[in-house]
């Protein structure tokens, strides 16, 4: 998933079983962790989808409840409120986003052992800021990619997209098995 929302919604509305053979185990999930998925689980976008800020649950879409979400919504359109605006509001809710993240890492852990009988790897790309320190002390089980990843000298990273390549995907495997 490409926030903590949307890896719910993908788990608990069985997407997964879909595309895996009836007779399969489910040994082990990951999820990659980046830093921007904090802020996707509260994007509001103008699109019908919300496929990020919006949880499915019993045959309905629901946007998640943040701070000022409806304040967001009314000026989701508005130039001068998403350049100046938001970037404020965000700030100001970012313990809130971290929190709810956290506590959504921890469903998706609880889903992935009661649904699937597995288990749930948070696998964490090296840009962090103090929080990394909630989510390495929540019990769940982490995995933080080395410092080194992040230098622009060993291409592991797309060059203007900052995107793992697929060097770093190699060794992000390697690290993990």
């Amino acid at each position: 998933g490409q926030s903590t929302t949307t890896a719910l919604n993908i788990l608990n509305n069985d997407i997964i079983r879909k595309f895996v053979k009836k007779d399969s185990a489910y040994s082990h999930f990951f999820y990659y962790f980046v830093d921007d998925h904090i802020i996707r689980n509260f994007e509001i976008e103008s699109n019908a989808a919300c496929i990020d800020s919006c949880q499915y649950l019993d045959g309905h879409w629901i946007r998640n409840k943040q701070p000022y979400g409806k304040i967001k919504l009314i000026f989701a359109k508005s130039y001068v409120f998403k350049k100046f605006i938001l970037p404020l509001i965000d700030k100001h809710s970012r313990l809130f986003y971290e929190d709810y993240l956290i506590e959504d890492l921890k469903k998706m852990d609880a889903v992935v052992r009661e649904k699937y009988n597995s288990k749930l790897t948070i696998v964490i790309w090296p840009v962090f800021g103090p929080y990394i320190y909630k989510i390495l002390n929540s019990g769940l089980d982490v995995v933080v990619i080395p410092n080194y990843f992040l230098s622009d000298d060993l291409d592991y990273r797309i060059k203007y997209d900052g995107h793992p390549s697929a060097k770093a995907n190699k060794e992000i495997a390697e690290i993990l098995y």
